[in-house]
């Protein structure tokens, strides 16, 4: 039963969450370990918390998508009932517990509020609404700025150029990763708008969908070379940041291309995507958390995915979801 509970939490990618809010605090200064544990256990909470709604608001549809029968409201391994309850409570004691961590500070408040509402905006409109996307990239974003404002005064340069990354790191694991694997059964999808479609093991990327899915990957390498220079980091993290790019890119030219359609290679490539822009994200602001804190949030999560992912989906390395 526990694992089912973890598997409608995807408690295995917490770590991007955490993640999220540990970079906050750094970037504010704030290098006090018990507090970033705090922050990190609250951001696992939250992310659970939002994936166990998801799950809610998205059961009719994972009914009727073939990749989506093993998840536990689909199979009856969790009742609905049950899992409405225990969901809205685990929400409504991270915004009351977020509220104590905000240190009462109005923008860290205010981005609490936000990273709740547009989470809850985007789980309840990802199957309605082409907009969906840019609901999950502002909450992701404002769980940044939670943590950060909790601590600061005011917004920096840097902080500043790692919020658009993130937003956009978001954007397009949403709008070009998540569509690209749902082409075939998301009912609303912007690829598809886009003139793109799925079907009979084939899969069409158009050029217009192509065009859309660099607008969403550029900014972020652009993005990383001004953190890498705010952050006043060193030549060795911009070597790696520029062995990363190709990395990225060549996949992301792979996920984007026509012809026979496999899910779970889809799935393999958008995780590579997603880990190498969190590498160069981190990467590039060495110089402003130091190799220490680099490594940790480098080695980190990779220790938290094989861990969780091997308790809660029986597997190492292959993404499930």
């Amino acid at each position: 039963m526990l694992r089912s509970w973890l598997r409608i939490a995807r408690i295995h990618t917490a770590n991007l969450s955490q993640a999220a809010v540990i970079i906050g605090l750094l970037l504010a200064g704030e290098y006090n370990t018990t507090l970033i544990i705090l922050f990190a256990l609250w951001a696992t909470v939250y992310h659970g918390s939002g994936f166990m709604q998801n799950n809610l608001m998205d059961y009719q549809y994972d009914l009727k998508d073939s990749a989506k029968q093993h998840f536990p409201l689909v199979t009856g391994e969790i009742s609905m009932s049950i899992a409405f309850f225990v969901t809205y409570s685990l929400m409504a004691l991270c915004f009351i517990v977020g509220l104590f961590l905000s240190n009462g500070r109005p923008l860290s408040i205010l981005f609490l509020i936000s990273a709740f509402f547009f989470g809850t905006l985007y789980n309840m409109q990802s199957k309605k609404s082409l907009l969906s996307p840019l609901y999950i990239s502002v909450a992701f974003t404002s769980l940044l700025l939670f943590a950060y404002f909790s601590v600061a005064g005011g917004m920096s340069v840097l902080m500043l150029l790692v919020a658009l990354y993130a937003f956009f790191m978001l954007m397009f694991q949403i709008s070009v990763e998540g569509y690209t694997k749902d082409l075939e059964t998301d009912p609303v999808n912007l690829l598809r708008w886009l003139g793109c479609d799925c079907g009979l093991g084939k899969i069409r990327i158009t050029g217009r969908a192509k065009v859309y899915a660099w607008m969403m990957r550029v900014p972020t390498y652009l993005l990383a070379f001004g953190i890498w220079y705010y952050s006043k980091s060193d030549i060795f993290s911009l070597a790696l940041i520029c062995l990363l790019i190709p990395m990225t890119s060549k996949t992301v030219w792979k996920l984007l291309e026509s012809g026979d359609y496999d899910n779970k290679k889809t799935v393999r490539y958008c995780a590579v995507i997603e880990i190498l822009t969190y590498w160069i994200l981190v990467l590039a602001l060495q110089g402003a958390i130091g190799w220490i804190w680099t490594i940790v949030l480098v080695v980190y999560p990779i220790l938290w995915f094989l861990m969780l992912n091997q308790i809660t989906w029986k597997t190492w390395v292959r993404p499930a979801v």
